[in-house]
């Protein structure tokens, strides 16, 4: 009986944990600029789709985290600042942006 409870429940396990994401929330945030969701957006396409091994899940989920804390810290800024600011932070990507494209993110 316990053996086949066990069975049942360890699919059930897997699939929360699979199912289970942690995703940058930017609808949590005052910050109200598109520029800003964009970078935001993509930060997280490329934590979630980006499959290079050199990464571990601790490390993403550290990136996680700093991107997190970003958020925290502009929305401190006013408009035209934290438009600077995410416009800035997109740009850093252009360079790599067919390397985006591969794993399905996109800046634009």
């Amino acid at each position: 009986m316990k053996k086949s409870v066990f069975l049942l429940a360890l699919p059930l396990v897997i699939l929360v944990a699979w199912c289970w994401n942690d995703k940058i929330d930017i609808t949590d945030t005052n910050i109200n600029v598109e520029t800003c969701d964009k970078y935001f957006e993509l930060m997280d396409c490329i934590l979630e789709n980006d499959a290079d091994e050199n990464y571990t899940e601790e490390m993403r989920d550290e990136l996680r985290q700093e991107v997190k804390d970003m958020q925290a810290e502009w929305e401190s800024l006013d408009q035209e600042e934290l438009s600077e600011k995410c416009n800035d932070e997109l740009a850093k990507f252009e360079e790599i942006e067919d390397r985006l494209e591969e794993i399905w993110c996109s800046i634009k």
